[in-house]
């Protein structure tokens, strides 16, 4: 017996060592036809072999060669067979920043037109994208034109991705909290996923299935059979991740038991298995558990130990989904071993974050609603130009016809009357067909601007609530926060003096924040600017005179060189002018922050440059600086509101004019403005 397995095993390695070997042949041999072939299609077709070869176990290898035969396809505008470099493309963006994901979801839709395999890929894209954006109809939705697309397929490789997408749509509704709903899909999805099946899919289905059971319908009995025939599965399979997902779940249902000491020997085994394999989410997964295992016990050192793992884990890979128990965990601990400074350190960073993660959300929602009316106002648009693209072709092909008639009309006089007559029966016919379609699309559009007024109506609203209704109570807070710590005792004061500074300025921030969100949205790209003659030097002075204050806490000095006079709006330029200077003087660690304004006059344009010394700013983040709430760093580190930049780029766009960047970090930065004369 023994002797069979050895057997087995060595022939094993010997042919993963000669497939091993095919394969570098196999590059080699692509790469040296590459080398020395010089037909552009050809270089295209081996390209794309290399990107087989490397797309599973190196995804970088892969992306280089995409894009070698992206630009080689560009270069000699060759379209022939699919346009594979750019499906890979997305796969490999699946992850990275939801615009490049669209990006690339679109380039795959427009080059696969006709074919079911890119328009599948291109439909899973955009679900990643509405994903990225919370929008979880939508996500739904792009997940349903999936599955119609693999339904009517004859492709085997194509069906086979049903039981998945069944799955991911399940996976929505667990988001969304349809428990019902979920466990739904997942059942179909197993169904699909017939019992002779052995693949990593119908695994994670099993284990999905699993932990509904126990988390959402309280089943324990029946969630253990479903964990024990996914962590079978994951053994056949040799999936070291998926068994340790299945430890940590066991080990949840012990906790939850009070069943410590085996609890705690799952998990370490679990931790093994993470550890040693750097399965990146799943570690800051073990250690989140482990931390909350441990508070559990009252073990809070242990407890900071494995949370502070999983905070570092969290900053390390930019995955901040789980932040908001994490941070809930560790304050606890902190607490719990009388570390008050720490303790209030990841209350003030939950704060933060859940800050940050409100003020995303509404960007979002904001971002929906114009985007929604853009979309339907260029969708009307196009209807009326077709409508009258095929009106004015009939015009000209009438016109046409009456020359033709003209010229016979020596010949056939009867024949040349009956076609005039005809075609103007067929022009006022088609006459009638073009007002009828413009009284629709007419029509459409006023509902569509009905739309909009709506929709602005209710950003007035909530503009309006947020500077009136919600300021007062935060102003009745921070006052009440402050008569209540005068009337502390003395040692009181000093415990307590921290928590009272937190409140201080956290209502101090969310006032900013709200003034400057409501400032931001009663401006208008299109609104008609009514320009005077603007003398810089004395709107320059009288905002050095505004911002005294800040001038002497942060020692700087504002220096002005001889400015003109020109044509411009006053308060726009005011505006312009006091944030790009105060963030000179607030975003500086020199000993003597230095602000400069200068002028220069050119052809068509009045150029201003404000320049400081302070900490620059990297060039990859020239664009995000002009987000509305997109900060380069922690409002611990800077305060301000994450909108000021903002404003400055739409109030310099309202003028006609242009923002441009320079700068290089510790040199400080160089904010060029443009504007026409």
């Amino acid at each position: 017996m023994y002797k069979k397995i050895l057997i087995a095993i060595l022939i094993c390695f010997l042919y993963g060592h000669v497939y091993a070997q095919s394969i570098e042949k196999k590059i080699d041999s692509l790469q040296i036809l590459i080398k020395n072939t010089a037909s552009d299609t050809l270089k295209i077709e081996y390209y794309h072999e290399l990107v087989e070869i490397y797309i599973s176990n190196q995804p970088n290898k892969a992306l280089k060669f995409g894009h070698k035969a992206l630009a080689l396809r560009k270069k000699i505008k060759y379209d022939e067979g699919a346009s594979y470099e750019n499906l890979f493309l997305a796969h490999s963006r699946a992850d990275q920043h939801s615009d490049s994901l669209l990006k690339y979801a679109q380039l795959i839709e427009q080059y696969y037109v006709d074919d079911e395999r890119g328009q599948l890929i291109a439909h899973w894209c955009y679900a990643f994208y509405y994903e990225e954006l919370n929008q979880q109809d939508k996500v739904i939705e792009e997940y349903l034109k999936c599955l119609d697309i693999v339904r009517a397929s004859n492709d085997v490789d194509l069906k086979r991705n049903e039981g998945p997408l069944f799955n991911n749509i399940a996976n929505v509704f667990k988001k969304t909290e349809q428990y019902e709903k979920a466990m739904k899909f997942y059942k179909k999805a197993l169904e699909i996923e017939k019992p002779e099946k052995l693949n990593i899919t119908k695994a994670n289905i099993l284990f999905n299935i699993a932990t509904m059971y126990r988390k959402h319908f309280n089943k324990v009995d029946t969630a253990q059979i479903f964990l024990d025939k996914a962590y079978e599965l994951y053994d056949k399979l040799n999936e070291v991740e998926g068994i340790a997902t299945v430890l940590i779940e066991r080990a949840e249902y012990r906790d939850s038991r009070k069943e410590f000491e085996l609890a705690n020997s799952l998990y370490f085994r679990a931790l093994e298995i993470i550890e040693n394999n750097r399965f990146g989410d799943n570690l800051i997964l073990i250690y989140q558990s482990l931390a909350e295992h441990y508070l559990e016990r009252k073990e809070y050192r242990r407890s900071i130990k494995y949370g502070e793992k999983a905070l570092q884990e969290v900053n390390k890979q930019g995955d901040f989904k789980e932040l908001k128990d994490l941070y809930l965990i560790l304050d606890k601990s902190y607490t719990g071993v009388k570390n008050f400074r720490r303790a209030h350190e990841i209350r003030g960073l939950s704060m933060e974050f859940r800050e940050t993660t409100n003020s995303t959300l509404l960007l979002n929602k904001v971002t929906e609603l114009q985007t929604r009316f853009e979309v339907e106002q260029r969708e009307i648009e196009n209807e009326l130009l077709k409508a009258e693209t095929v009106a004015n072709k009939k015009a000209i092909q009438n016109t046409t016809i009456a020359a033709i008639a003209s010229f016979l009309a020596l010949l056939l006089i009867g024949s040349w009357s009956l076609i005039i007559y005809r075609s103007n029966r067929q022009k006022q016919k088609y006459n009638e067909i073009l007002k009828a379609t413009v009284a629709n699309r007419t029509f459409e559009l006023e509902q569509a601007n009905k739309n909009l007024e709506q929709v602005n109506y209710e950003l007035r609203t909530f503009t309006y609530i947020a500077s009136h209704d919600i300021k007062e109570p935060i102003r009745v807070i921070s006052g009440y926060a402050g008569l209540i710590f005068k009337q502390l005792p003395d040692d009181l004061k000093n415990t307590l003096g921290g928590y009272f500074d937190t409140i201080k300025r956290s209502t101090s921030q969310l006032y900013t924040l709200i003034e400057d969100f409501a400032h931001y949205t009663t401006m208008s790209k299109h609104e008609v600017v009514e320009k005077q003659d603007v003398d810089l030097n004395v709107l320059t002075l009288s905002i050095v005179d505004t911002l005294q204050e800040s001038i002497k806490t942060y020692n700087g000095e504002v220096l002005i060189s001889e400015l003109p006079t020109i044509q411009s709006s006053t308060s726009l330029l005011f505006t312009i002018f006091k944030n790009l200077i105060e963030n000179g003087l607030k975003y500086n660690v020199s000993e003597k922050p230095i602000v400069r304004v200068t002028y220069h006059k050119k052809e068509i344009y009045d150029e201003i440059i404000i320049s400081d010394n302070g900490i620059g700013i990297n060039e990859k983040y020239y664009e995000k600086i002009f987000e509305m709430f997109k900060r380069l760093h922690s409002r611990g580190a800077y305060e301000g509101s994450g909108i000021g930049l903002a404003i400055v780029k739409l109030s310099i766009e309202m003028l006609g004019g242009i923002i441009d960047v320079e700068s290089e970090e510790g040199k400080g930065t160089r904010f060029i403005i443009r504007l026409p004369r």
